[in-house]
């Protein structure tokens, strides 16, 4: 475990600061945000003059300023309305051709202050990024540093910033338990009573109320600090762990030091090394078994070590159980296919990835001069070179600083891959660690190579891109039943199922007899699971439900009584992760909504008024730390209403909406902004409405214009696989085109499904 630690200076990669001239301002902007300069020469350097004679328009801007030796970011809600003119010269970076800096002169002021106005929106270009645009910055002085954009962390927290039911533990030589910037974040253990003598939980520990050490064997994982020499101090080895676990977890947006990738998650403190840096290897698949019994969802192992029996056994318990283990390739600059080091090489001779090794990278994207390499071991790579981080604090031992820079080594690549893990783990909390490990590795950054056929020795799959695995898990959350890029409409009438893949001028249909027969179809997920349901006619009031494994193999089926047709929903609205099946059962004044285990027994029911027969239900699947609700259409003076249920079927909040009735409508949840916030996606007769949460329409859509018939089915998914929403569509009745259309409701594209002008009922497999 080499470290290396220098002093701190804040890093921003195009820093924004107010210069020592009381009339002169530089920021850092994106290109795209400058618009409607006139012809602007593309060269490195620009001057240009543009005279207003009044400003008249101005809004709420976020803006990154630094003073002396601090980054924090500055919001003014009010400026005044102000005469001036302006010289602007704009430097364009060659590596970054997105970034810009414009240096403003104020030529003539009027009322002007430095303080009271700095940035501002007016009509003809834009000199700072909107609030909305930057809404996931924390507020955090030091959140800012290169590893962060390099791996496009700032992007994966407009998707999510993580969640306290994700357990990370940290198996290191233990971290500053009530660090002021992770002591909210800190995994506690609450089935043990704190310092009792007794082991209250029966897990073979006694009062580890905050994890264990099994380097003293006491239940304080935390450095010591007190008999430190001012030489350990400098040295900073007993910080090792607690920058590790600010990487993974300090706390966002609480004003204070840096931030984590993880704003809001549970870090296990487990110790296996003294401060000195080194211990035997046995503690550790000990503390690897602790970790898991425990309920760890991921284990980072920023450490190397020689092999052993108990830890091969202990790490593969760990992926048999669905725990992901990150580990650090070393810093001793040796080729590990030859020279193997473990935990990182366990895995190296087997055929699957139980371990996920993680190699270092400088700014300038190269191999780090102190990084292992090797193939066999290495899966991945993440920035390793002048890190920042939350570090052992102890003002009275002398240790005054929480936050330092400065850090190398792979030991704060892992974090980083650790950290990104437990994101997607907040997204998708089914997922096993092969599939959280899959989601990382197929989203990376080809780095560049002056070696391509060593490439893999290197970076192994390549550069960790946060969010990217974060949209990624994302969008198999949102679109559940159909692989990105695809589009699958059922003939149920003759058992086929017909794909449209993206790029593809053909379609496959193929034969599923689940499908034959039934009146409608919905896929969803249980605890990283996909499953299939059906609801099919019998005979009389009595409909028969099904469900399916992902291959489509029975796994059980009941049946529910209705006089008209039912419809069907699934999905996790708890926080376990268990799916419920939902079955809207129809009538003349009142809608049943039944809930079912996937086993088929009932869990309850509740019922709701409503003027016409119709049905259509869609499940909002618990996130991160909020539960999940459904939703259900019912007819109340003419028009289709979005009522939306808690998971004990109270009503939480009616929405009306300006469609009319129809016994064809349905409601669908997407995010369809790529805002984080969820919208009502909902059909009626010929138009699709898009509402925000509060009823406000953002966007109507006539698919088929006037020739819609009896209305369509209607399904949202990525099919261009371009990271946003489409709606898919597809007749009723047949006779039509299956069409795509964007959130924007541009057509993208349309075909015949089966043949052209077949005859249905069609619906689209959702």
């Amino acid at each position: 475990m080499a470290l290396s630690k220098k002093a701190l200076i804040p890093f921003l990669q195009a820093p924004s600061f107010i210069t020592q001239k009381r009339n002169s301002i530089i920021t850092a902007i994106p290109m795209g945000m400058i618009t409607r300069l006139g012809q602007i020469r593309r060269q490195n350097r620009l001057s240009m003059r543009f005279r207003s004679p009044r400003l008249r328009q101005c809004r709420p801007l976020i803006c990154r300023c630094q003073r002396k030796f601090s980054i924090f970011p500055a919001l003014w809600k009010n400026c005044d309305i102000l005469p001036f003119g302006l010289r602007i010269t704009l430097f364009l970076f060659d590596r970054y051709p997105k970034i810009g800096v414009c240096k403003i002169h104020i030529l003539k002021t009027t009322r002007i202050t430095m303080k009271k106005i700095l940035f501002f929106i007016f009509p003809f270009f834009s000199l700072c990024l909107p609030v909305a645009a930057l809404a996931k910055i924390p507020n955090d002085p030091f959140a800012a540093q290169w590893a962060f954009e390099h791996i496009y962390a700032t992007e994966a927290w407009d998707i999510t910033t993580g969640s306290k039911d994700v357990v990370v533990a940290i198996i290191d030589n233990g971290f500053d338990t009530f660090h002021p910037d992770l002591e909210s974040n800190v995994w506690v253990n609450t089935k043990e009573i704190a310092d009792d003598g007794i082991d209250n939980d029966k897990n073979g520990y006694i009062d580890d109320v905050y994890g264990w050490n099994f380097f003293d064997n006491n239940n304080d994982p935390r450095p010591p600090v007190a008999e430190l020499s001012q030489e350990e101090k400098n040295e900073g080895i007993m910080s090792h762990g607690t920058v590790v676990a600010g990487l993974i977890g300090a706390v966002g947006n609480n004003n204070r030091d840096g931030v984590g990738l993880n704003w809001k998650v549970k870090i296990m403190n487990v110790k296996v090394i003294g401060n000195e840096g080194s211990g035997e290897i046995k503690p550790l698949s000990e503390a690897i078994q602790y970790a898991i019994n425990n309920g760890a969802d991921i284990i980072n192992v920023s450490m190397v070590g020689d092999p052993d029996s108990s830890l091969k056994k202990a790490i593969d318990d760990a992926y048999d159980k669905g725990v992901l283990i990150v580990a650090a390739a070393g810093n001793t600059s040796q080729y590990l296919n030859l020279s193997p080091l473990y935990p990182v090489c366990v895995d190296a001779n087997q055929p699957f990835d139980s371990v996920i090794g993680v190699s270092a990278i400088d700014k300038s994207h190269r191999i780090a001069s102190f990084s292992n390499t090797g193939s066999s071991c290495i899966d991945i790579t993440a920035p390793g070179v002048d890190i920042y981080s939350t570090v052992r604090y102890s003002p009275n031992n002398g240790l005054t600083e929480s936050y330092e820079g400065g850090w190398n080594g792979t030991s704060f690549a892992a974090p980083l891959v650790s950290g990104a893990a437990a994101l997607i783990k907040a997204i998708q909390p089914g997922w096993t660690g092969k599939e959280i490990a899959h989601a990382i590795l197929q989203t990376t950054h080809h780095t560049l190579s002056d070696d391509e056929a060593g490439y893999a020795d290197l970076f192994g799959a390549g550069l960790l891109q946060v969010n990217k695995a974060v949209a990624y898990a994302l969008g198999e959350k949102q679109t559940l039943s159909m692989s990105l890029g695809s589009l699958a409409v059922v003939k149920p009438k003759t058992g086929e199922v017909s794909e449209k893949k993206v790029g593809e001028n053909t379609v496959a249909i193929t034969a599923v007899p689940a499908v034959k027969g039934a009146n409608k179809v919905a896929t969803f997920m249980d605890e990283g699971k996909i499953r299939h349901t059906t609801i099919k006619y019998i005979a009389g009031k009595k409909w028969r439900v099904s469900l399916y494994t992902d291959d489509w193999e029975k796994i059980v089926s009941w049946f529910v009584q209705s006089s008209f047709a039912p419809d069907i929903a699934g999905g996790a609205v708890g926080k376990g992760g268990s799916a419920t099946v939902f079955v809207a059962i129809p009538g003349a004044k009142t809608t049943t909504i039944e809930a079912y285990t996937t086993q088929g027994k009932k869990q309850y029911a509740f019922s709701f008024s409503t003027e016409a027969p119709i049905a259509s239900i869609a499940v909002v699947p618990a996130a991160s730390e909020e539960p999940g609700a459904l939703l259900s259409l019912f007819s109340q003076k003419g028009v289709i209403h979005v009522g939306q249920y808690d998971t004990e079927g109270k009503s939480v909040q009616t929405l009306a909406t300006t469609l009319p009735l129809s016994p064809y409508a349905r409601v669908i949840v997407a995010d369809m902004d790529n805002d984080g916030k969820n919208e009502y996606v909902v059909s009626g007769h010929d138009r699709i409405v898009i509402m925000n949460q509060k009823g406000t329409v953002a966007k109507t859509i006539f698919p088929y214009g006037d020739a819609a018939g009896e209305g369509f089915d209607l399904a949202v998914t990525d099919y261009d696989t371009n990271g946003k929403p489409d709606i898919l569509v597809v007749p009723f009745q047949g006779g039509g085109m299956a069409r795509i259309f964007d959130g924007k409701g541009k057509k993208i594209m349309q075909w015949w499904p089966f043949e052209k002008n077949a005859a249905g009922p069609f619906f689209l497999l959702q």
